[in-house]
């Protein structure tokens, strides 16, 4: 490997750490299970990334289990990394716990590596550990190859702990910087809705006000026909597919035979799909405007199409006003609970209340809260970037670490 910092030594580690394994005791013996001893699997730590103190373990053992396996007691301070299947997860022990067989676990030798200091460090060589598995399907790292990694390790345990304390008060600024980007992106999520209600608010009184139901021609369920990935016939637009006023037409499911143009389920541009039960309140009543399409498509029999009468309404004004806060209002107060899912139906749809301007009136908002729509997905866009870019900050900040530059 690469030359260490200055006054920083090249250890192997089990130069500087005893490498203990973990068991699994025999699940038809329940006298094995129960115990006072945690007994930690991979599932009970954070994911590949995080280094954080061992928290509640699903299960646990007695002395008789771990007599009576290749299970190992490692003390409280031993930094507990799963070196198979997800290699990479790693929890610094606060008190005596054992393994399963997934992990192969550092116990610091005195004087030579500081828990928090070696739990950083192995974070930091993961990619490089990794590749010591090779390229089998099932990874795994075996403890002689973990043993045999040299790292760079500075002699003084003071100095160890110094750089712990700045990785810590560094991935601190950065949880911040993270919850301060979530919290942007979230808003920015209420805030198309808002902007959509002041168009609306602005021609409310003007015009006068018209149910869904007076201006839809046809109001029709979807197919409830078994679909599969397999495109053997017809697309299937389906709850994923609606996705904020626009169809999204990638991971679709057909049916296994054709359906004519003028079928009752065939989707036509312009017609609106709206979301009609789903176990998360946000997407009940969810919108899409179906585009020009250059193949028939159907429909699930959870999404409801309306079929607008073009003399009166343009869909993307329609689409737009069940995305308002106007819209979403009504949608709340119309959706019923049933066994953990919200629902709305034809009949409360077509209740629903919005101004009905002149098509020409239509238009122009059309134009305007595109603009608007724009402007907010670029915003969300750019959060997104952001937070893209801010996630790679904790592995940037345990290489500088580790190069001995902080």
């Amino acid at each position: 490997m690469s030359s260490p910092p200055n006054g920083w030594v090249n250890h192997a580690l089990r130069e500087i750490a005893d490498l203990v394994g973990g068991g699994t005791p025999s699940r038809s013996e329940p006298a094995y299970f129960g115990g006072g001893i945690p007994w930690v699997t991979p599932t009970d730590l954070p994911p590949i990334g995080t280094v954080t103190t061992l928290g509640p373990v699903a299960e646990s053992i007695t002395n008789e289990g771990l007599a009576r396996s290749s299970a190992k007691l490692v003390p409280a301070g031993s930094v507990l990394y799963s070196s198979r299947a997800s290699i990479g997860k790693i929890a610094v022990a606060d008190r005596p716990c054992s393994t399963n067989q997934g992990f192969a676990n550092f116990v610091p030798r005195d004087g030579r590596v500081d828990s928090w200091f070696l739990a950083y460090l192995l974070c930091r060589y993961t990619p490089e550990i990794t590749g010591l598995a090779g390229t089998t399907t099932f990874k795994e790292v075996s403890k002689k190859k973990l043993g045999d990694l040299r790292v760079p390790v500075p002699p003084a345990i003071s100095e160890q702990r110094r750089i712990v304390a700045r990785i810590d008060e560094l991935m601190e600024r950065v949880d911040e910087v993270r919850d301060l980007r979530a919290a942007n992106l979230a808003t920015s999520g209420a805030l198309l809705p808002a902007l959509l209600k002041e168009q609306f608010a602005g021609i409310n009184g003007t015009w006068p006000s018209e149910t869904i139901g007076a201006i839809t021609a046809e109001s029709r369920y979807g197919t409830s026909e078994k679909c599969s990935p397999d495109n053997g016939g017809t697309p299937v637009l389906r709850i994923p597919n609606v996705a904020d006023r626009r169809c999204n037409l990638e991971n679709l499911k057909y049916l296994p035979h054709e359906v004519s143009p003028d079928d009752r389920l065939s989707l036509a541009e312009g017609d609106i799909l709206v979301v009609r039960t789903n176990g998360s309140p946000d997407l009940v009543g969810r919108c899409a405007v179906v585009p020009r399409l250059d193949r028939v498509f159907g429909y699930a029999s959870y999404l409801i199409r309306l079929r607008l009468d073009a003399a009166r309404a343009r869909p993307r004004y329609v689409a737009y006003f069940l995305s308002s806060t106007f819209g979403r209002d009504q949608i709340s107060k119309l959706r019923r609970t049933s066994a953990g899912q919200f629902n709305i139906n034809g009949k409360a749809i077509a209740s629903i209340k919005l101004p009905l301007p002149p098509l020409p009136v239509q238009d122009e908002l059309i134009d305007r809260m595109d603009r608007i729509d724009a402007s907010v997905r670029d915003t969300r866009a750019r959060l997104a970037a952001q937070a893209d870019r801010d996630s790679l900050l904790p592995a940037a900040i345990l290489r500088k670490a580790f190069a001995g530059e902080l």
